[in-house]
């Protein structure tokens, strides 16, 4: 999907004024006509649709936390969880004061990301290892 939006972006705007469009899909949204012109503005709708999405893939990724956060403290409750985990969210989220300083956060998040990707798997390799060479 996100092949074709690029090659959308780039078909509709060039190279180079997609270089300097903030968010190409929205501008896409805009620029659609449909006959008829039973819907005028047809970005209400994309932008409908597209907050919905981030609500949905923001509560997914808030019930992984939370069972994440149980996964480590077993008796703590799922309440208690969200209790702590959204005000943490909240303030996260609030530190950044300009679109370039989100996508800074959004960097250094992925980065995070990559890192504990990469240091799980070899922390539990090494563990196995370990255990394994002293039941021998």
């Amino acid at each position: 999907m996100c092949l074709i939006t690029y090659l959308y972006s780039i078909a509709i705007f060039t190279q180079e004024a997609t270089a300097q469009i903030l968010f190409p899909t929205v501008e896409i949204a805009k620029e659609v006509r449909l006959p008829g012109q039973f819907f005028e503005r047809l970005e209400s709708i994309f932008f409908t649709v597209w907050i919905m999405t981030i609500f949905n893939t923001t509560c997914m990724a808030m019930e992984t936390s939370v069972s994440c956060l149980q996964a480590i403290v077993s008796k703590l409750d799922k309440r208690w969880c969200i209790m702590i985990m959204s005000p943490l969210a909240y303030f996260i989220n609030m530190v950044p004061e300009s679109m370039l300083q989100y996508k800074q956060l959004g960097t250094f998040i992925s980065h995070i990301g990559y890192g504990t990707a990469a240091a799980i798997p070899i922390a539990l390799l090494t563990a196995a290892r370990f255990r394994r060479e002293r039941r021998l």
